[in-house]
């Protein structure tokens, strides 16, 4: 019954009730702010989500670390698996392919731990035996950079 006495009326989206009721749904809990604030974009973690479906973010990155201005991403992703038949496969924090066919590993450290120059050397050995077939001459490869 419309306009009944003890009727509730709804609130309008605008009121200031309603601005309240979706302020007050967003308060988060102390310690996932605890957790948040312990967070710095180097975690790998942290640092994939914020990248995930951000080529504009992976190409200022990589522009900045570079010198590449003109540098233009067209494809990325994060948490990229590339699995060896062979051996020991690995995962990318993000991999990024610029308007020039280059690919790109980004891999986030915030130590020395781990960062070891034969990871990165085996990391480019998967990317170009994934990238090359059975029938390409090695000099048709893409430049990667690691």
């Amino acid at each position: 019954m419309a306009g009944a006495k003890g009727a509730k009326r709804p609130l309008a989206t605008g009121s200031r009730a309603t601005k309240a009721r979706r302020r007050s749904a967003y308060v988060m809990k102390p310690e996932y702010l605890a957790e948040i604030e312990r967070m710095r974009l180097m975690d790998d973690d942290f640092m994939s989500k914020c990248l995930e479906n951000a080529p504009e973010c992976i190409e200022l990155i990589l522009q900045i670390i570079l010198g590449k201005k003109d540098l233009k991403v067209i494809k990325s992703q994060t948490e990229y698996p590339i699995k060896s038949l062979q051996g020991r496969g690995v995962r990318f924090d993000v991999f990024a392919r610029d308007s020039e066919g280059k690919e790109y590993d980004i891999e986030i450290q915030r130590a020395n731990k781990g960062a070891e120059p034969k990871r990165a050397r085996y990391n480019s050995a998967l990317m170009d035996a994934n990238a090359l077939k059975s029938s390409d001459d090695f000099g048709t490869s893409s430049p990667r950079t690691t």
